[in-house]
């Protein structure tokens, strides 16, 4: 009888213990202040150091200006968009028109990065980052995407023009991951 009781206890000791809470960590966005920033998305990809440390800086500063929390570099999307402004800059390929945001996420995807809401931003012919960064602050639908909540990471690419045009591109990828 108390082997039966011991082996019940002991099945009974295994189901339970599949209930216990596991703290999953997660990135959670900070105002200024220290305190934790509402309504603002709290999954993201892993932190690596910006492309560009200028863009990074002017872009964060952007969104803090507005009360949105900073987005996190990250060097898959940095690959992703990279790649994306090389093959916009090969050949005659014209940036109006293009349904960027359609297709930013398959690029994601194809490149082995998970997400559930992706977007970028994209500019030719600007001589530097700062002045496409600037560039799409000032643009209400380029702007609008950058600030959106929604995003957690980012990436940042840029690829000179090899076509002889001198319309340099930029691109700015947009993730918020998936709740796990």
């Amino acid at each position: 009888m108390s082997i039966r009781l011991s082996a019940v206890s002991a099945i009974a000791a295994l189901a339970l213990s599949a209930c216990v809470p596991i703290p999953i960590p997660m990135v959670v966005p900070l105002s200024a202040s220290g305190q934790p920033v509402t309504n603002q998305p709290v999954l993201a990809l892993a932190a690596t150091p910006p492309k560009s440390t200028a863009v990074d800086a002017a872009l964060n500063k952007a969104r803090a200006d507005t009360g949105r929390a900073p987005l996190v570099s990250n060097s898959g999307l940095d690959r992703v968009a990279a790649q994306y402004a090389a093959d916009l800059a090969q050949g005659d390929k014209l940036m109006m028109g293009l349904d960027t945001g359609a297709r930013a996420g398959a690029r994601i995807k194809a490149a082995g990065v998970s997400g559930c809401t992706s977007g970028e931003v994209i500019s030719q012919g600007y001589p530097t980052e700062g002045a496409a960064l600037s560039a799409w602050l000032s643009s209400p639908k380029q702007a609008k995407i950058l600030m959106d909540t929604r995003y957690a990471n980012y990436g940042f690419g840029h690829a000179a023009d090899l076509s002889g045009r001198g319309a340099d591109v930029w691109v700015i990828v947009l993730l918020m991951p998936c709740a796990a």
